[in-house]
């Protein structure tokens, strides 16, 4: 449910909606609350710490974050505890379309080139939540900083 000047009105991702953004290898970061108060990133997918995908739900996003940055580790611990629990993007609409009553805009196609995709304390769609879960090493493989990282997946449950 969103809100604007003329009141309420339901707005809809369209399945499908990220097929063309995601085929163009956007660049997107991944940051808490969009990057409010200048965080840096946490991850990019430029450097593969974060990898997008469409599914039956919607977007998906998986964080590779590194836990010795003070930063990082203050949102490790605030997920974990659950005091930041949503998830949120930005993004640019490239085509959507009102009902015919104007109580529902759906969203066709987006453009997330040189977005984000967040970890947020409040989101559009509460049902869009982050979690945490740990990175599997094999047995006996050398644990550098690298392979120490947590991974953090965000759903849209």
């Amino acid at each position: 449910d969103m809100y604007d000047f003329y009141g309420p009105y339901t707005e809809v991702v369209s399945r499908g909606a990220f097929e063309k953004t995601l085929s163009a290898s956007p660049l997107v970061e991944f940051t808490v609350n969009h990057g409010a108060g200048g965080g840096l990133p946490m991850a990019h997918t430029r450097n593969s710490t974060l990898t997008l995908s469409e599914d039956e739900t919607g977007l998906r996003y998986e964080a590779t974050v590194d836990p010795t940055r003070s930063d990082v580790a203050d949102m490790l611990k605030a997920l974990d505890r659950g005091d930041l629990a949503e998830a949120s993007f930005k993004f640019r609409i490239d085509s959507g379309q009102w009902s015919p009553d104007y109580s529902e805009f759906r969203i066709n196609a987006v453009d997330l080139a040189n977005g984000d995709v967040s970890a947020v304390n409040f989101g559009a769609n509460p049902a869009a939540s982050s979690g945490l879960r740990a990175v599997d090493l094999p047995i006996g493989q050398r644990a550098d900083l690298r392979l120490q990282r947590l991974a953090l997946a965000i759903l849209d449950d």
